[in-house]
């Protein structure tokens, strides 16, 4: 009997799904907070030379190059932005959504080929984490949830 409980569990723990809704939460947090380095990282970069990638995104636009480059500043202030909300979880839905635009965008501008690009390999997983942040929201540890819990 020992044998078939103890089987039971390994089985559970490996292919089950969390067992406490504290779990889930707190690995909707970390995620959140990992996701929010990888938008705010870049986005400084971006705020802070947007020539860099107003470059690019004039030649993907034929915008001139200086609506190109203020378009790359606010896009670099965007994802500045949009990481610091998604990390506290606050509009958290609002900011993956716009997280899922930037998200779409790398992947158009670069023709989704996965060999050339700096780290496109890494988007389609970080769309398919916004979209769970969409879908389901930013979990217990998060402004959002306080903000809906004290009404």
């Amino acid at each position: 009997m020992n044998q078939i409980s103890n089987k039971n569990l390994v089985l559970k723990t490996v292919f089950g799904t969390p067992s406490s809704q504290k779990m889930i939460d707190a690995g909707l947090f970390i995620a959140r907070l990992f996701m929010a380095f990888v938008f705010i990282r870049p986005g400084i970069s971006h705020a802070l030379e947007p020539e860099k990638l107003g470059q690019g995104v004039q030649m993907m636009t034929g915008f001139a190059p200086s609506i190109a480059t203020n378009l790359a500043l606010l896009l670099g202030i965007g994802e500045i932005i949009a990481g610091i909300l998604i990390a506290i979880g606050l509009i958290t839905r609002i900011s993956a959504a716009f997280q899922i635009f930037i998200l779409i965008g790398a992947q158009m501008m670069f023709g989704f080929d996965y060999s050339k690009g700096p780290a496109v390999w890494k988007d389609p997983g970080l769309l398919g984490l916004a979209i769970v942040f969409l879908v389901y929201g930013p979990g217990r540890f998060s402004v959002d949830y306080l903000i809906v819990r004290s009404k």
